[in-house]
Parts: structure tokens; sequence; C-alpha cells
């Protein structure tokens, strides 16, 4: 008798591990949703013919797996030109027509290649996906490897000169760069030359921001080491200007498919080609769009680029006065850090200086939360938005304005952090179009989706080892049933959990998920003639959401429907928005009833100017309870309730709420696959499940492949 694998919650990650049991194992997957509707958080909610995506879902990844398992499942549609505009807006694309403006098929990439695209792969890291297409080996030559040490110092080097020779006042973002580069560099001798000839860069163009630096002084070179570095700035000075027309990559991301990284004091890794065919879409409605992404910060009245980047838009919007304590704040932030990390006010002033987070991040951020921003843990801004800088910030714009960009461009974007993205796909009728198409195949395949129940119980077998044995569930009409399993994957909220269990729970265990806090979310979606704020030529913004950092409205964020794709909206001329609330259940916000809160919402953007009231059409209102995650309360405590719930044998919380973590859906979906990869081998490793989206690989900064 095949075993059973009881999922609770078809969200992402419960789906994902659907999916993936069924393709991997003979584990038969059981899956059971309180709600009536699949996707979770990532559903896509329809009124009258128009789809609201409750959040945004950009549908980008560091992960390869994942942007594979993706793609696989809804192609990318290379019919549809990215950009959206007025015109695409009132007139949506056939998606069944190919050739773009120019008469020929519109391109995307991925990792730098067309179509069917080829893409570094370390297989014993990331396993190709089945149906992904063939593997071409392409061993690295020795004299590729003999040569790669020479090629990164001239590489530093021009980098370090490019920079200076446009003035570029920043220095410390280019040493930024080197340090984290450095750490995957194991020889030490190689370190000392490559620091040494950073340092003589700068030293040489008078730029003594880094000229003292203790990190770089502790190294000492050898005669030879610095003659080697002499040889390298001649070449660079002299020979090498037309490469300065443009800046590479230094990082982990390297752009060149042919140029190979370098492990010197580990057995090297064989560097293979793995060619990916993106399959053909058979169903020309099921496919990905492919978006530009675009955000602005409203404030003051008025647009400002997110991130914030140092404009001739945002100097006029923020005057030249506060510019200046913007620029010595932050100066201030690089040289007397914060330490210990404590809070995410400490995180945030230390990458942006007190002043930008005095004006940018501390009242929104409160608006969110409910919570001030030193009440609130560091591991927050970790988890979210560790790669991000004011630093990496402006250097992604000076990268942008320099790099020579391909019509097609790389829509994996590995080397650039996740906040900064400019393109994503996104499934044509919002992001439950993707997890509807999931359920439909678990079904195919013989997988079981109860919708409407509600765990209650979680059953503990007898002996010594804590296992569960069944879960207890009842439906919407009352009727009770219980569901036997082998395994068990839970993705509700790790309180209502903890309190399911019939088994003795630690009273300290209890105390810290009792003590767990959640944020609740509201959108309310309106359906408007015409906005009061357009782009130049007075057609339709092209953000796809919009923070609101005005203190006179509890709005947070806004966003365009419209932009995320023409499809979620049934009349093309209309505009079809979304506002959203950040609260908890028991706010009087949550508990207004919804025509009031429909003119609330209406209230409140037409008091800073983004429309007319009178242009409202019509409104839907839709709560979302326990959307994210809370990193106060107890969560100071998460140690002791992941070490109770690690000790239950077949047990594996996986998702945002069953790990009380703030993932994305891809670091969800990779939870997921992570212990099905462990149910597939005979192991899980819990230790290494926790991880996910705490080690570098997944954390929403370069990936260090």
């Amino acid at each position: 008798m095949a075993k059973k694998a009881v999922i609770i919650g078809a969200g992402p990650a419960g789906l994902t591990a659907g999916l993936e049991l069924l393709r991997r194992t003979e584990i038969v997957p059981v899956i059971l949703e309180a709600s009536e509707e699949i996707g979770g958080i990532s559903r896509t909610v329809r009124y009258k013919g128009n789809r609201m995506d409750i959040g945004g879902h950009r549908f980008f990844s560091k992960s390869d797996r994942v942007m594979q398992w993706w793609m696989e499942l809804m192609p990318p549609d290379l019919s549809v030109p990215g950009e959206p505009t007025p015109e695409s807006v009132a007139n949506p694309p056939d998606a069944t027509k190919a050739p773009d403006a120019s008469g020929q098929p519109a391109e995307i990439s991925y990792q730098g290649k067309r179509r069917v695209v080829t893409v570094p792969a370390h297989l014993h890291e990331e396993p190709p996906l089945r149906g992904l297409g063939p593997l071409q080996h392409t061993a690295e030559s020795s004299e590729s490897r003999q040569n790669s040490m020479t090629n990164d110092t001239e590489e530093l080097s021009r980098l370090v000169l490019q920079a200076v020779a446009d003035d570029f006042e920043e220095i410390e973002m280019i040493v930024h760069d080197v340090t984290k580069w450095l750490g995957g560099v194991d020889d030490s001798t190689y370190r000392r030359q490559i620091e040494h000839a950073l340092m003589k860069c700068i030293a040489d163009k008078n730029v003594k921001a880094y000229e003292t630096s203790d990190e770089l002084q502790q190294f000492v070179a050898t005669q030879a080491d610095l003659q080697k570095i002499n040889d390298h700035w001649f070449y660079i000075t002299e020979q090498g200007k037309e490469q300065l027309r443009r800046l590479d990559e230094i990082d982990e991301d390297k752009a060149d498919a042919d140029q190979s990284r370098v492990c010197i004091d580990e057995e090297p890794v064989e560097d293979v080609d793995e060619t990916v065919a993106v399959p053909e879409p058979e169903n020309p409605d099921l496919v990905m769009l492919i978006r530009p992404r675009r955000s602005r910060i409203y404030y003051l009245r008025r647009f400002f680029d997110y991130p914030i980047t140092l404009t001739a838009n945002t100097l006029k919007n923020l005057g030249v006065v506060r510019m200046v304590r913007v620029g010595t704040s932050y100066a201030v932030s690089r040289v007397r850090q914060i330490r210990p990390e404590k809070s995410l006010e400490d995180f945030l002033i230390n990458r942006f200086g007190r002043e930008l987070y005095l004006t940018f991040f501390k009242s929104y951020t409160e608006k969110v939360w409910g919570t001030p921003c030193h009440e609130i843990s560091a591991d927050w801004g970790a988890q979210r938005i560790k790669g991000l800088s004011l630093t990496t910030a402006v250097k992604h714009f000076v990268k942008k304005m320099f790099r020579a960009r391909s019509e097609g461009g790389d829509l994996a974007q590995k080397g650039t952090d996740t906040s900064l993205i400019e393109r994503f796909m996104y499934p044509k009728f919002g992001p439950g179009q993707l997890w509807e198409h999931v359920a439909d195949l678990i079904r195919q395949k013989g997988g079981e989706i109860h919708m409407g129940w509600k765990v209650e119980r979680l059953n503990f077998a007898d002996g010594g080892t804590l296992r569960v044995a069944s879960i207890e569930a009842v439906s919407q009409n009352g009727e009770r049933r219980t569901f036997a399993g082998d395994f068990f994957f839970s993705t509700m909220p790790m309180r209502d959990l903890l309190r399911a269990m019939q088994t003795p729970v630690p009273a300290n265990v209890l105390e810290v998920s009792d003590g767990l806090q959640y944020r609740d979310f509201i959108t309310v979606g309106l359906l408007v003639d015409r906005l009061k704020v357009t782009e130049p030529d007075g057609g339709l913004l092209k953000d796809t959401w919009i923070y609101i950092q005005e203190p006179d409205v509890l709005l947070g964020r806004l966003q365009l429907f419209n932009n995320w794709s023409p499809y979620l909206v049934r009349d093309p001329a209309k505009v079809w928005i979304g506002l959203e609330y950040f609260c908890y259940e028991t706010d009087d916000l949550w508990k207004m009833a919804d025509d009031d809160l429909k003119k609330f919402a209406i209230g409140e953007v037409a008091k800073i100017g983004i429309l007319n009231a009178a242009d409202v059409t019509d409104a839907h209102v839709v709560r979302v309870p326990k959307t994210y995650p809370a990193y106060f309360g107890t969560y100071d405590r998460f140690d002791e309730l992941k070490e109770f719930t690690n000790r239950i044998d077949n047990l594996f919380l996986v998702g945002r709420n069953g790990m009380h973590k703030y993932n994305n859906q891809d670091h969800s979906m990779l939870t997921a696959m992570h212990v099905v990869d462990g149910l597939a081998a005979g192991s899980v490793d819990k230790q290494a499940l926790w991880e996910i989206n705490t080690e570098q690989e997944y954390h929403e900064e370069k990936d260090k492949k």
C-alpha cells in the first residue's frame, strides 16, 4: 500500500510539495485547505471579470530550480512585448500572434542566452528538472584555470579605474564588492595580490577613502606580487581603454558563459553548460508574460524612485538642504556602524544613514508593522533586504547607465539584488492561475485536494518517539474526518499548529508559540475611469506598485493591476487598482463594514491627489488574516519552538506561516522541495530546511553561484 503525506494548506509550499511528491516518489499527497481558494496568499481573486493579486507576486527567483519549475509549467510567452503602454492597456495583445513590432519573434533570455539557453550549472547542486532538455558537458580547460587569476586581477583593476575615471565618489561600493567576492577565494597569497592591486589603483588616483583601511593593510605582499600588480596596472591603463566603456559584473554572476570561476585549495568542480529548451506553449492562455518592474515611492505628494537613487528628480523633490543632510548622515553611518545590530532601526541606519531612514523608512515600516522600528528584530531586514543599501542602489544605477544592454536582456538577473530587478515573469491571469494549474496536475496524477477542511487536531502515535499519526479536520458544514498518514507537512500558522497538538507540549514552547504575532492585510480594489496622476505624456502610470509614504493616511501601498497584466482588467479602458492596508484583526479598520471601508479608502487616495472620488465606478474588499509573520512578540525565543518541532520525526514545517518566516513564494517552494528531496533520499535534514532564505544562496542578495 502506498504511503501518504498529509499536507496542511494549498498555498505555494503545500502545492509544490504535492506535485514534487508525485513526480519523484511513490508517496501520495493528501492536501487539506481550510478555504475554498487555491494558492494561499498567492491566489487570484476574481471580481466581476476583473482579477486581483493579493500583495503582488513577481515570478522571479535566484534559484535556477524554481525558475525552471515555473517555466516548465507555464512557458514564457515570447509574443507579447514586455513594456506596457497606454495602447497595450486599451488593446490587450493577442497572445496567439508571434511577431513583435519589428516582424521578428520577441526574445527573452534565461541567464544570458536566448530562447534555447545555455546556463552554467553544477549538476550536484542544481539537478535539472525532467523535460527541460539534454545536457552538453563542456569541461573547463586547464589553461583557462591557469589564466583565471590574471584575468581576475585585471578585472578588479578595470573596475576600480572606471569608478575613479568617472569621478564616482562612492568608492567604498567597489571595496564592498571586492570584499564580498574575495570571500570565495581560498588562496591567501592570491587574496593579498588582489587587495594590494586594489589599494594601489585607489592610491594612484588620489582617492583616499580606503588608503588606510585596516582590513586591506593587514595583508603584506611580496616584491614579486607588487611587480605583477604594476604589470597589470600598465596593461589596464595603456591597453584596456576600450574595455573601460562599460562596467562588467565582477562578482559571482560572471556574465560570459565561457569564463569559469577558479577553486584553488579544493578539487576543481567541472563547469558544464546546461541547455534548457523552453517549451512551446500548448495553451496560449497558460503562459508567463515578461513584465517590466517599476516601483516608486509617493511622498510629499511627489514620486521618488524606489529604491532611492541620486537622480535629478530626487534632488529636486527633496531639496538641497535635505540632500546634504542625507549625504552627511550616510557618510557617518559608513564609519560609525551600530554594533551589534539588535533592531530593524539599527539595520536600516547602518545601510542608509539616519536621515534617509527617518525620511523614507521609519514611518512606512511602522505603518506596515504597527510597531516601532527599534522593537522589531534586525532579522526582518536580514530576511528581506540584506543585499540592499544606498551603496548597492547607487551602484546599480551607475551600472545601468554604462552597461550596454541587449534588447532581450537576462531574465534571470542573478547578479541583481531582488529589490532591484527590472523584469519578471507573471502568469497571464495572475498568480493563482499557476497554482490552480498545479492543483489540476496533482489531481490528474492521483493526489487528493480537499477544500474547505480546517485542521483542528494533530494526533500522535504511542511510543517514545514523537510522531504524528493522523490529523482531524472539520468541514465548513461541520462534518469531521480523520486523515491518517506516514508524513505530515504543515503550512498553517505555528501558533495554531502547537495548540492543535494532542501531545504534551512544554510550557515554555507554548508560551513562545502563543506569543508569536502576525500582521493582517486588506486590499480594496477600485475600478476607476482615470487617475489624476499620469506619466509626462499623459498616459497611465507604468508602476506595478507604489509605496505610499504619506504620514497623513493609513494607506500603505497601491497596485496598478493593469501593469501586472493587462488581462487582469475586464475593460481595458478602465484603471484597476488595489489599495493595501496593514492592520491587526483587532483593529477598527479590520472590523469596518465593507461599504464603510470602501468609502474610507476612496477618501484617502483622493486626499493625497491620486484620483478624484467621482471617477471611482466600483470597489471590492478582500481581507487576508495572518499575512505577515512578525519579528517581534516572542520571536526572540523562537529557537525554543524550533527545537521542539524538529523533534517530531515525521512533521515538516514549510512555507511562510508554517515556519514563521517572511518568505517569498520561491523560498516557500524551496522549503517544500527540500523536504521532498530528503524523503526521496531517505532522510530529511531539518537544520538545512531552516537555513533556506537564511543562507546566502536564498537571500535577497547576489547569489553566490
